[in-house]
């Protein structure tokens, strides 16, 4: 064989070696660190460094390691783009992969002709939009490092043959200016060698030629870590991810009801799926009970299992122990994938007493974890807004007296250009039904590190909540703020976590101070993240007791409100049922019972009973007096609960919940201090009944709870003409539910009794329907107080100059009906008064009655005058 014929054949063989040597080689850094070390010549961890550019860990599961990586002031919602980057990020994996294991396409001079080149890949991927390419492009930048490249050099080929080693110079004649990296250098060249039948003492002598004698140069690679590339380029099946879209432009309050929601979601499909599978096996075709959304699965999928689910294929698919039934058999796969939605439960398969299986169970956990790595948004200070709230036309009211407690957030990036840029929905300016609404709460102020208010957000510039505060005061909507407390289960010794309310009191009093032209704030609520049934709840009770002393002390804001806000993890695995009970340690709320509960009627009933038992009748009337609520007022008003998906589990799971661990007058107490809030509006709904689910969650809260609460405002966003959108289905049920039933004090909402008949006869919907008058006299209610002011002014001035200016007297017997109007005009504009102005409700009614006798007086007082006069001419 001539030495022309054994160039290529040994070129090829080098090739094929040293792709196989990466091969195994990149394998290996999926799996070992140490390998990472190898690849990356500044010993820097791709992993690390992909750890940076996304918020949250996902390698444990999704409640845990999301809760603890960020903070509960950060934004978390799926964008539409994210829903799509679920569906692409396994074909962008793909790409990063394969590039990463050719050396031969893996060496880029610069930074920017190897993201060039994975642009251009990417690009051939269908459903890629320029944004999304932007975005992924920024993504990958991290796994792209300098590394070394070695080449067999001229030099070192010329050395060979001075040294009588022309056969080993032959070998390595191919490999001229070809760059590998330099780990792999080495051994490249001792596979040519070895190829070419180098003898081993010849071979030693070139290899260490070649390593003293390389060409060196610089060349951009991918590193290829498959762990790292999960985080960053998270994926979820195709007919999963088109489902996930009901979950997008939603902010969820917590990572866990985010979580729920997947979980809830995913449950659905399980059971469309399983209906679909069970179809062919003999199934009827009624629809299956508790599905809501049609988010069928992939049709390969389920015929898979509608094969094995046949009774005649299944004779010939598996034995008796069902180990060779595909519902079994997908659980010992190695890859967890969304075929284990239909697959049987680990406990069923007897395959699994001698394999190990994964469960449904661990695919829910895979995707909460893709779903959460995308939704979790990073906290963006900059680029604040002025907060634009505004009447929903038709809708002027005034905030009416309620029998509970109706409260809704406003976080804080609904006005932030920052958060408008990177895709969130934009709600500022947006319109609201203020008038069924008895708070609304600014979310929020976040702690430090050092547990002090670390930014104030748009409480930093009053003229950014100036039209918040001036609005909300208008229609007689108490103002609340959230200060969120996401680190107090690291809070440790009674003196620190005194000195930390103080120091958020001086914070709350800078707040008032800059904020009291504007009407001020009424409230805080303070949330503590993560609350489970074990938890500690020394932290909460000493800070909340701390907060409400000094607030308490201080004139201007002693009236300040304190309410609890919580998210309680674990109440969906709560094993509740009638009859139970609950061990203070074990409890949520029982725990915290001296913070919001005063109140003794349980005790002096039960002390009432033991006196009866003994044969002596305890006095009625003392009895009443020691249960009617005196002075002393709870620390905190209400606490308010996250109610996560579905929503129509977990509402009847938390009053069981408090059913069970508070007995007898304490549990309605307790129930009428807590506020579910509602966190999701759609999910849950039957498509052939649109809100449904909405509608059974207001109706079950307004009766069996201390109120509503919504996250986030059902704001009303403006359409590109500059107007509000007419289109509001979530604002308008929220309105008609709570005014059913207005005038009906057995099921109303509306508190009639105490706005007194006037107020309520000028609001009921029957007269607002025609004309709302109190829709102008009560957001404007200084002006119209100022009006009457002036109008009984201008009527005393004429009442004088009428009998004692004669020239007056004419002209005003001249226009009778003028001045007939100008008299009665401060009756009209007093009614609006008392029944308008919620300042005067608790007045009217013996206002009114003050104002009918003293007219009947006085017109019985110049009657008797007249009558008088007429028997002294007689």
């Amino acid at each position: 064989m001539t030495r022309s014929e054994l160039k290529p054949r040994r070129f090829a063989a080098v090739l094929f070696v040293f792709i196989s040597l990466c091969t195994v080689n990149t394998a290996a850094n999926a799996s070992a660190a140490v390998s990472l070390n190898a690849v990356i010549p500044s010993g820097r961890s791709v992993a690390i460094r992909a750890e940076q550019t996304v918020q949250p860990n996902t390698q444990q599961g999704p409640q845990e390691s999301t809760q603890k990586s960020i903070s509960p002031i950060q934004p978390i919602m799926l964008l539409p783009r994210d829903v799509t980057m679920l569906k692409l990020n396994r074909a962008v994996r793909e790409i990063a992969v394969s590039t990463a294991q050719n050396p031969m396409v893996n060496q880029f001079v610069t930074l920017d002709s190897a993201l060039a080149y994975l642009s251009s890949e990417f690009e051939k991927i269908d459903g890629f939009s320029p944004k999304i390419l932007d975005d992924v492009t920024q993504k990958i930048r991290s796994f792209i490092t300098q590394q070394h490249y070695l080449a067999v050099s001229p030099q070192t080929i010329a050395e060979l043959s001075q040294q009588d080693l022309s056969l080993a110079a032959q070998a390595l004649l191919p490999a001229i200016g070809q760059p590998v990296p330099a780990q792999y250098f080495s051994q490249q060249v001792q596979q040519s060698l070895e190829q070419a039948s180098v003898q081993k003492e010849e071979s030693d002598r070139a290899l260490s030629i070649a390593v003293r004698t390389p060409q060196e140069t610089l060349r951009y690679a991918i590193v290829n870590d498959a762990t790292a590339f999960d985080v960053v380029f998270p994926s979820v099946d195709a007919s999963v991810t088109d489902c996930l879209g009901n979950l997008a432009n939603t902010a969820y309050p917590s990572a866990n009801g985010l979580s729920m929601a997947v979980e809830n979601l995913l449950s659905q499909m399980r059971e469309i799926g399983l209906a679909a599978v069970q179809k062919t096996a003999g199934a009827t075709d009624k629809p299956t009970p508790g599905v809501a959304i049609a988010c069928p699965l992939s049709d390969d999928m389920v015929k898979r299992f509608q094969a094995d689910a046949d009774p005649v294929d299944s004779l010939d698919s598996g034995g008796e122990d069902g180990a060779g039934n595909y519902a079994c058999s997908v659980l010992t796969k190695s890859e967890i994938g969304p075929d284990l939605l239909l697959a049987n439960s680990p406990e069923s398969c007897d395959i699994c007493n001698t394999e190990t299986c994964h469960s449904v169970a661990d695919y829910v956990s895979q995707v909460q974890n893709a779903v959460l790595s995308m939704a979790i948004k990073p906290f963006l200070r900059s680029e604040l807004s002025e907060i634009e709230l505004s009447t929903l036309p038709g809708c002027g009211e005034c905030a009416l007296p309620l029998k509970g407690t109706t409260i809704g957030f406003y976080p804080y990036w609904l006005a932030s250009e920052a958060y408008q840029q990177i895709g969130f929905p934009s709600i500022n300016p947006g319109y609201l039904n203020f008038g069924v609404f008895s708070r609304v709460a600014y979310f929020a102020l976040p702690l430090g590190s050092d547990n002090t208010v670390s930014d104030q957000l748009h409480w930093a510039s009053s003229r950014l909540f100036e039209n918040y505060l001036r609005e909300l005061q208008r229609f007689n909507v108490q103002r609340d703020i959230v200060v969120v407390a996401q680190n107090w289960k690291a809070w440790r010794g009674t003196d620190d976590i005194r000195s930390y309310a103080e120091s958020h009191y001086k914070t709350l009093q800078s707040i008032q101070e800059q904020a009291a032209h504007w009407g001020g704030i009424n409230g805080v609520i303070v949330y503590f993240n993560d609350y489970g049934r074990g938890d500690n709840a020394n932290a909460i009770l000493t800070y909340m007791s701390r907060l409400h002393d000094v607030i308490q002390q201080d004139d201007a804001l002693e009236k300040l409100e304190l309410r609890l806000l919580l998210d309680i993890k674990g109440l969906e695995n709560q094993k509740t049922r009638v009859g139970a009970s609950v061990e203070l340690s074990q409890s949520y709320f029982a725990k915290l019972t001296e913070l919001f509960m005063v109140a003794s009627r349980d005790e002096q009933l039960k002390s009432a009973a033991s006196e009866l038992e003994k044969g002596d009748e305890p006095i009625a009337s003392d009895l009443i007096d020691q249960t009617v609520p005196g002075l002393e007022t709870p620390k905190v008003k209400n606490i308010l609960v996250f109610l996560n998906e579905p929503s129509s589990e977990q509402k009847k799971r938390l009053r069981m919940q408090m059913e069970n661990e508070f007995k007898g007058e304490a549990r309605v107490e307790a129930q009428q201090k807590i506020i579910p809030v509602l966190g999701r509006l759609t999910l849950g709904e039957e498509s052939a009944e649109p809100h449904r689910q909405f509608i059974d969650d207001l109706a079950y809260l307004k009766y069996n709870f201390g109120g509503i609460g919504l996250w986030s405002l059902p704001l009303t966003p403006q359409t590109d003409k500059g107007k509000a959108d007419i289109e509001n289905p979530v604002m308008s049920i929220f309105n008609f539910t709570l005014k059913l039933g207005y005038g009906d004090t057995e099921v109303g909402y509306v508190d009639t009794e105490n706005m007194g008949w006037l107020a309520a006869a000028l609001q009921e919907p029957a007269a607002t329907e025609v004309l709302s008058v109190c829709a102008y006299a009560c957001p404007n209610r200084i002006a119209v107080l100022w009006m009457l002011v002036v109008l009984i002014v201008f009527n005393l001035i004429f009442y004088a100059l009428y009998n004692t200016h004669c020239p007056t007297r004419k002209v005003m017997k001249a226009h009778p009906v003028t001045f007939l109007l100008l008299r009665w005009s401060p009756v009209l504009l007093a009614l609006l008064v008392l029944g308008c102005n919620p300042f005067f409700y608790p007045y009217a009614t013996p206002m009114l009655a003050v104002g009918a006798l003293s007219m009947l007086a006085i017109s019985g007082y110049r009657s008797y005058l007249k009558m008088a006069d007429k028997l002294e001419r007689a």
